[in-house]
């Protein structure tokens, strides 16, 4: 288990440092830092990485709240249909593959036949068809809302189970003393479902940073590297470009450029926590 994970990473940490090129018959001599300077001074990657970031943050903001709120409506006595089934209905676009959630919506972006630009125009909202996939200015929201579809639902599973944790005798009790909804919510429901939140948070932070699928199908980075995320550049520079040893220093660039945003994230996290209690 161990050797199956320490060679891939051993690996493309030596190919880094080589020339391997296979468009240009790079014969894979040692070439030392070269292609790290050449990635740190590369506009693509500071781009990428800023989409990337956003790209994340968007993703596992509106996951992450569209969740909540669905595990809330699951777990709330005022809905009146089958929660097994509508909670099998919720559940599935985390189902499907990526690339075919991405193939049904790239056809629903279609900007002359697609249902949402033709429902749209029906409802004289728009006066002309937009080109959600290839306008710069639509393009990373389209896609972000895609994943937010698909990967809401794993949220909500997760938070509904620690919802149904959370004793009934503590809201009765609350309810009692006078507390609202929303009080109730916010001393008793986050506190209890910290340790999942934080968890949660951290988890989908690095799936949708390392996510690539959706936005492969959708738009291959484009238009103009608008959608460019660093997971879609490594493997563009490895697969389209050829560029072997290239595309490796990007990808240690990348996983260094996660593990500073994670540390980040986990001492912004621990503050929160401690500024909670």
């Amino acid at each position: 288990m161990l050797t199956s994970i320490l060679i891939p990473i051993v690996n493309t940490v030596r190919y880094s440092f080589l020339d391997l090129d296979f468009i240009s018959k790079g014969a894979g001599n040692f070439s030392g830092f070269r292609n790290y300077g050449k990635a740190l001074s590369d506009p693509v990657l500071w781009k990428s990485l800023f989409i990337t970031i956003r790209w994340t943050v968007y993703s596992i903001v509106f996951q992450f709240g569209l969740g909540f709120a669905l595990a809330l409506l699951l777990k709330s006595k005022q809905v009146l249909i089958n929660k097994t089934v509508l909670r099998s209905l919720f559940l599935v676009p985390w189902m499907l593959p990526g690339a075919l959630a991405a193939i049904m919506w790239k056809w629903l972006y279609h900007g002359s036949v697609g249902l949402i630009n033709q429902m749209l125009l029906r409802m004289h909202i728009i006066s002309a068809p937009i080109p959600w996939l290839a306008s710069t200015q639509f393009v990373l929201i389209s896609v972000v809302l895609v994943n937010v579809w698909r990967g809401a639902p794993f949220f909500m599973v997760m938070l509904f189970g620690g919802l149904q944790t959370i004793p009934n005798e503590l809201y009765e009790a609350a309810m009692i003393d006078g507390a609202g909804s929303f009080t109730s919510f916010r001393k008793i429901t986050v506190p209890l479902l910290k340790p999942l939140i934080l968890t949660l948070s951290l988890y989908g932070f690095i799936g949708a940073f390392n996510f690539i699928d959706i936005i492969l199908v959708l738009t291959k980075g484009g238009p103009a590297h608008h959608t460019l995320t660093l997971p879609l550049y490594v493997w563009q520079l490895a697969f389209v470009d050829m560029k072997i040893s290239y595309a490796t220093a990007v990808c240690v660039l990348m996983c260094l450029f996660l593990v500073v945003l994670l540390g980040i994230m986990m001492v912004f996290l621990k503050k929160r926590g401690e500024d909670d209690e």
